[in-house]
């Protein structure tokens, strides 16, 4: 009897988790936000961000308030990390994210802080390998997605998001995370 062996040689994780205590995190995160970002304008028509600002002074607060949950991605990965990075980023009417990606090494992370799922969308994720058998790119929409999620991913992943349709603005946190220990 002929046996084909399935193998799947290539997995991309994903983790997605609910911020417990959000509603105290949650008041936290959008002070720091107000505080860090009062001086920001909508920059162009499609990104409103602190990313090009010195953002160093800053993760010292965001840190103490992510401690668990940050904690409870380290315990899974068996993995410790370091801060590369963090910014906030704010979408009004019309605006979006291009495609792009945050490096080579460690995982990202976004905070969906301001979102409401009934009228925003989440960060899209574009598959590196193209469908196999009609070589489409392929598209990862995660699911359930609310005020509170707080997703990982390998920073070498293209994301995207779609322009807001909605007057009410969609704000994130997003940083990346670099391996201290493999």
């Amino acid at each position: 009897m002929d046996h084909i062996r399935y193998e799947n040689i290539f997995p991309i994780p994903f983790f997605q988790h609910q911020i417990k205590d959000w509603g105290r995190k949650k008041q936290e995160l959008l002070d720091l936000y107000k505080s860090v970002t009062s001086n920001i304008s909508d920059e162009d028509d499609t990104v409103c961000s602190d990313y090009y600002r010195d953002s160093s002074s800053y993760w010292d607060k965001i840190e103490p308030i992510l401690k668990e949950d940050l904690d409870l991605f380290s315990s899974y990965t068996k993995t410790s990390y370091k801060q590369n990075g963090h910014w906030f980023e704010k979408s009004s009417f019309g605006m979006h994210h291009e495609i792009h990606n945050h490096g080579a090494i460690g995982y990202s992370a976004v905070c969906f802080i301001e979102y409401d799922e009934s009228i925003h969308t989440p960060t899209k994720f574009v598959s590196p390998f193209n469908d196999f058998f009609n070589g489409n790119s392929l598209t990862h929409i995660p699911e359930n997605i609310t005020s509170g999620s707080l997703i990982f991913f390998p920073s070498s992943i293209h994301h995207y998001t779609s322009p807001n349709t909605s007057e009410k603005e969609r704000i994130v946190l997003s940083f990346n995370l670099t391996p201290t220990t493999f």
